[in-house]
């Protein structure tokens, strides 16, 4: 700064030299050298006094711009400050939050494996409970396993294997699929016969629909094949009556064949306009 204000010095000495009329002093009248050399030197110290004022004016302005980059500095020192300590407290925010919500999901996760568990037992019991209410409704005899099965007709439909509606869907243990007769040809019978001939005690029979075309099966007739000339053997409870209700357990029928004895069971329902539908069969020994 002190240079600087030299420089000015300097540079105002030049000017007021300049501003004195060199031409005047030589052809003024009574020139007198130590009187023009004393106005040049109360020039020249006018011109520093004026000089060191402005410099003194430059000073103080270039120490209120320090002082105030100064004070923005620790403004800013202060911002950074209390952001830090904002990011500091959210992120400690953010860990115990996800630690709390982690615990959560392990108390849910436990939760639900529990009630998994225990639902489980609860199926495994109904599935105990189901089976003795069968054994119970079939008088407790031994499956009679189908050596094959026939049908009077299968439905066809494009598209779907010829199978899809095949005597062997009433017997693969799948509730989902049932056997299926072409309704415009009667009379519709479904045979299931042994391995060989076996003395009959109930049969088990899942009506195919489940829901207003379930009458379909109303009146079909279950009987015991005695042989392979026809003979056929008349059951006790022999009549199927379809109930009201669309569940399995409203639409499975238990037939009373115990007695007799053959190779094999029909199902019988002569009837037009209709077709035989079975979602599945079981055959019972006594």
């Amino acid at each position: 700064m002190i240079i600087f204000a030299l420089f000015v010095f300097v540079g105002l000495i030049k000017s007021a030299v300049g501003q004195l009329n060199a031409s005047t002093l030589l052809t003024a009248e009574g020139w007198d050298p130590v009187s023009s050399m004393t106005t040049i030197l109360e020039t020249c110290l006018a011109l520093r006094d004026d000089s060191l004022d402005k410099a003194e004016t430059l000073k103080e302005e270039a120490y209120r711009a320090k002082d105030e980059a100064y004070a923005i500095r620790e403004k800013g020192l202060e911002a950074r400050s209390a952001l830090e300590t904002t990011l500091v407290e959210t992120l400690d925010l953010i860990k115990t939050q996800a630690i709390s919500t982690n615990l959560n999901l392990q108390e849910i996760k436990t939760s639900l494996s529990s009630m998994a568990a225990r639902l489980e037992t609860l199926e495994q019991r109904l599935e105990e409970m189901e089976e003795r209410e069968e054994k119970l409704e079939i008088g407790g005899g031994e499956l009679i396993p189908a050596a094959r099965v026939a049908q009077s007709t299968t439905l066809r439909q494009s598209g779907l294997p010829e199978s899809h509606w095949g005597p062997e869907k009433a017997i693969d243990g799948n509730l989902v699929t049932y056997s299926h007769t072409v309704c415009s040809h009667h009379p519709h019978w479904f045979r299931y016969y042994f391995s060989g001939k076996r003395s009959v005690g109930r049969i088990k029979l899942v009506n195919g629909k489940l829901d207003q075309r379930k009458t379909r099966l109303n009146g079909a007739v279950v009987s015991v094949m005695v042989n392979d000339e026809g003979h056929r053997a008349a059951c006790r409870l022999n009549t199927i009556t379809v109930r009201e209700g669309d569940s399995f357990q409203a639409q499975t029928y238990y037939l009373d064949c115990t007695g007799n004895s053959g190779i094999g069971v029909e199902v019988l329902l002569d009837r037009d306009g209709t077709c035989l539908e079975i979602r599945d069969i079981a055959v019972y020994a006594p």
